[in-house]
């Protein structure tokens, strides 16, 4: 996995333009729906207006190692669990899934 997100990295810095949804104002407006979103997690006019998202360390240890750690968590807790558990039974966990984060978005307050 680290091996994967290293390779993204060094294409990234190779060719930026390969990542359409960190160079590309026009996607980006897509996705934050207005500028002034983009210019706060961007930090300047400049980014903003090039169309270039900075991906700098604050950057990768705020948003980017703790997904990847819940990821990687997941993958471990879920390969672990078939010692335990019947493959059918996991499946039917697993399905629930939707289920779990739907119902505590809505006790977090990111549902509606």
């Amino acid at each position: 996995m680290s091996c994967g997100s290293l390779l993204s990295c060094g294409l990234y810095m190779a060719m930026p333009t390969l990542f359409t949804a960190l160079t590309d104002p026009d996607k980006k407006a897509e996705f934050a729906g207005d500028d002034s979103i983009v210019q706060r997690q961007c930090g300047s006019d400049n980014d903003v207006l090039n169309g270039i998202v900075a991906v700098d360390a604050t950057f990768l240890w705020s948003r980017v190692l703790p997904v990847g750690l819940a990821f990687a968590t997941s993958l471990i807790c879920s390969n672990v669990a078939y010692e335990y558990a019947s493959v059918p039974f996991l499946q039917m966990v697993k399905q629930s899934n939707v289920i779990i984060v739907f119902f505590l978005s809505l006790l977090a307050g990111l549902e509606q």
